[in-house]
């Protein structure tokens, strides 16, 4: 389906505090047509391809790799290392249209290695993006958004890089909401959207923090992660925290996170992990 009359707002460099990612260009009002093309292992990109595209009415085409490809996650991986470490890029089969004729693009991955997908990259070696306006979303286990990003910004320094969208896996549930308020946001749908308070300013976690960050994240093994300072901001729908923390590597070394968390504004609500960058 067409899409037309599409309303982007202007989108800007943001501070951490507002979890956006930054771009070398900012999105300006324009009348587009619109493509949500991804990338997705596991369907767990496409499921937000999907949400995105109904919500946009806009066409969708799915990267898919040529010949023979692993189909679960761990071999996945592992070829993506090799092809990593030969300098090469999957061969992909052809996408099945047109992107000269799509003024706006949605482009959709997971995270590997902290960045996107490596059949995202054959897609966009394959295709001219000047003066496109593209948004990028991605799913990961952990976090990634931040620096795919800006690393998208980088490889397409002729296109004018939005606002981006994540989700974790484990929080997927939450995503339509999310889409929902994002696409208002960068004025891909019309709607209202609350307008968030700034975060409070940086502290030392208490016992209460601590508890709570413990809370969100102990369910995940990949790091361990011990909350050093913490700030938060109250929405309609809970209350969101940015924590630094400090990870202990498998070497005895230490490195500095900073660690997403929302609580609901249900008392016997769960903190929730949301992401955590590098």
């Amino acid at each position: 389906m067409k899409m037309k009359n599409i309303l982007l707002l202007a989108t800007s460099i943001v501070a951490l505090a507002s979890c956006s990612a930054s771009a070398k260009k900012t999105a300006e009002p324009a009348k587009t047509k619109t493509l949500v093309v991804f990338y997705s292992q596991t369907n767990t990109t496409r499921t937000v391809a999907l949400e995105i595209q109904s919500k946009l009415g806009a066409d969708t085409a799915e990267i898919k790799v040529s010949g023979e490809y692993p189909t679960d996650f761990q071999s996945t991986i592992q070829r993506w290392q090799e092809d990593m470490k030969n300098g090469v890029n999957p061969e992909i089969e052809p996408l099945g249209v047109n992107i000269a004729d799509y003024d706006t693009i949605f482009i959709g991955y997971p995270i590997w290695g902290g960045t996107y997908a490596q059949p995202v990259a054959s897609f966009i070696g394959a295709n001219n993006f000047a003066g496109k306006v593209v948004f990028p979303f991605c799913t990961f286990g952990s976090g990634g958004r931040v620096s795919s990003t800006k690393q998208l910004a980088e490889v397409l320094s002729n296109a004018t890089i939005g606002e981006s969208y994540g989700v974790r896996q484990a929080r997927l549930a939450s995503a339509p909401a999310e889409i929902d308020s994002y696409l208002k946001k960068i004025g891909a749908i019309k709607g209202e959207v609350e307008t968030l308070p700034d975060f409070s300013e940086m502290q030392d976690v208490t016992e209460a923090d601590k508890a709570l960050f413990d809370a969100a994240t102990s369910s995940y093994g990949m790091y361990k992660m011990t909350p050093v300072t913490v700030c938060s901001r109250a929405t309609s729908n809970g209350t969101d925290y940015i924590f630094t923390a400090e990870n202990a590597g498998p070497d005895g070394s230490t490195s500095q996170l900073t660690v997403f968390v929302t609580k609901g504004a249900d008392e016997n609500a769960v903190p929730e992990f949301t992401a955590v960058e590098r």
